[in-house]
């Protein structure tokens, strides 16, 4: 894959994960657009003839809610929040596979006390 799929395939990823975290946040102008923009792969042209608006507004109105997703989580910080967490418990479910049960408590107390940290 090239350089350039890679930094678009990030981007999905990304504002996949903060539209998650924040859709309820934007219009639902915004939400509307970015949800068909990235999870149902329609073009500009497309979502404007199912919106019934220009190409031009969705353009920005998928730019404004990118924009804000960015900006939310600037704030609020629930995405890096959950990626963390999430980093967390598989962590744990790693350590309980691997562990037997002498090593167990050693190995799970500071990945739980990380986590607990992050709650």
């Amino acid at each position: 894959m090239s350089k350039k799929t890679d930094g678009k395939l990030e981007k999905i990823a990304a504002t996949a994960q903060l539209y998650d975290c924040y859709a309820g946040l934007l219009t639902e102008k915004q939400a509307t657009a970015l949800r068909l923009f990235y999870e149902e792969d329609l073009s500009l042209s497309e979502i404007a003839e199912e919106s019934g608006g220009s190409r031009q507004s969705v353009h920005e109105s998928i730019q404004r809610g990118e924009e804000l997703l960015l900006q939310y989580e600037r704030v609020l910080g629930l995405a890096a929040r959950r990626q963390r967490q999430t980093l967390l418990l598989s962590q744990i479910r790693a350590a309980l596979r691997k562990s037997t049960a002498e090593k167990l408590l050693s190995t799970l107390t500071p990945l739980l006390d990380a986590l607990e940290e992050e709650i």
